[in-house]
């Protein structure tokens, strides 16, 4: 589900997923906006960045913001 991509110019080790609690995995979702697939939305709400799919599909991720992520 997670884990390092072969020849990655700047890889990042994997994730012990027995650490994270499952309510932070992505997932794929239904998505009603009107931004075009290959989009990325950040919800300042909900903490959550949708990349933007096709046939009203998204996948979700749960993210942290910073204070300028608020603007």
């Amino acid at each position: 589900m997670y884990g390092p991509l072969p020849k990655e110019r700047f890889p990042v080790p994997a994730v012990n997923l027995s650490r994270v609690p499952d309510k932070f995995y992505r997932r794929e979702v239904e998505y009603a906006g009107s931004e075009r697939p290959g989009t990325l939305v950040v919800d300042t709400q909900t903490y959550h960045l949708y990349l933007v799919g096709d046939d009203n599909q998204a996948m979700r991720y749960d993210v942290g913001l910073g204070r300028a992520g608020f603007g």
